[in-house]
C-alpha cells in the first residue's frame, strides 16, 4: 500500500495506480501503421528463419553508430554485413540527448532485408531518463543480420519533444560461413 498525499488519497493500492495510469496511455488501433512491420496483417506472423550455415571462424564485434535525428526522433543503419558473414547481435546501447523534460516513449532494432524491408523488431525500452533530457539505453538482444541484411536503430520520443543526438553500439560476434 502508498499514500498519495498530494492526490488527497489514503491508501491506494499499487495495481490501481498502475491501471488508471496505463488508462490514460495510448496506444495505436491495429488498423494504424507505425512504420515498421507494414506488412503485418493480424492473426498472420512473418517469420525470419537463417539458412543452416557451418561457421568457419567467429570474432567479437562492436560497432558504434551515430543516428540522425529530426523532430521527435533519430535513426541510424548499422552497415551491412558482407559476403560469406553472418552478424549475431547480443547487445545494444544507446545514450539519446533531448530538449529537457522530453520523454522517451520507444525504440528498436529493426533487421533490414537486402530489399530494404522490415524482417523482424526488437523493442528497446529505456533503464533511465533525466529530467535533463538524457535517455539511456542497455538492452540484450537476439538478432541474426545474415549476408547483404543490416540492423537499423530508431529512438523515439513523445509528441513535443525535441531529439538533439543519439550514439548506440552494436556488440555480439561476426561469423565467416563456408
Amino acid at each position: 500500500m502508498i499514500r498519495i498525499a498530494s492526490l488527497g488519497l489514503r491508501r491506494l493500492a499499487v495495481p490501481a495506480v498502475a491501471a488508471a495510469l496505463l488508462s490514460f496511455t495510448t496506444i495505436p488501433s491495429p488498423a494504424e501503421t507505425s512504420g515498421f512491420g507494414s506488412k503485418l496483417q493480424p492473426g498472420k506472423a512473418t517469420e525470419s528463419i537463417a539458412a543452416a550455415a557451418t561457421v568457419v571462424s567467429s570474432a567479437y564485434y562492436q560497432a558504434t553508430l551515430a543516428l540522425t535525428c529530426s523532430g521527435t526522433s533519430c535513426q541510424g543503419d548499422f552497415p551491412a554485413v558482407g559476403n560469406r558473414r553472418q552478424l549475431n547481435l547480443s547487445r545494444v546501447s544507446c545514450l539519446m540527448q533531448s530538449a529537457t523534460y522530453g520523454i522517451y516513449t520507444a525504440g528498436r532494432i529493426d533487421l533490414r532485408t537486402v530489399e530494404g524491408s522490415t524482417a523482424t523488431v526488437q523493442f528497446l525500452p529505456a533503464d533511465y531518463s533525466t529530467d535533463f533530457g538524457y535517455h539511456s539505453l542497455n538492452r540484450a538482444v537476439d538478432v541474426q543480420v545474415a549476408t547483404r541484411q543490416n540492423a537499423r536503430v530508431f529512438l523515439s520520443l513523445a509528441s513535443g519533444g525535441q531529439a538533439f543526438a543519439a550514439t548506440c553500439t552494436a556488440h555480439g560476434t561476426l561469423d565467416t560461413v563456408k
